[in-house]
């Protein structure tokens, strides 16, 4: 049985189907550098912010990727997953970084 151990009142919870889902903190640099902080719940490989729903994208699993809605930005994933190397994903704590 998969689990993910989480600091909550429930030491495991049932990992789900996948590698990226859970609850995940935030951390940027809004655009006048000052850092910022938020948390997002990925399910079923998306997640939402505001009213956009965000698909991550794993045509290369050793460098997922999303795009935001309306715009052709997207953002790769530079450090912290390898689904080839780790097809469960990283574990609770551990970072994955970003680079637009």
């Amino acid at each position: 049985k998969l689990s993910k151990k989480l600091r909550s009142k429930k030491k495991y919870v049932p990992r789900l189907q996948y590698p990226l889902d859970g609850m995940w903190k935030l951390l940027w640099n809004n655009e006048q550098g000052i850092p910022q902080i938020g948390g997002i719940a990925v399910s079923n490989n998306e997640f939402q912010q505001g009213p956009y729903l965000f698909n991550l994208i794993f045509k290369d699993p050793t460098t997922p990727t999303f795009k935001w809605p309306l715009d052709p930005v997207h953002a790769t994933a530079r450090m912290g997953v390898n689904l080839k190397k780790k097809p469960l994903g990283p574990k609770i704590g551990r970072q994955i970084v970003w680079e637009t």
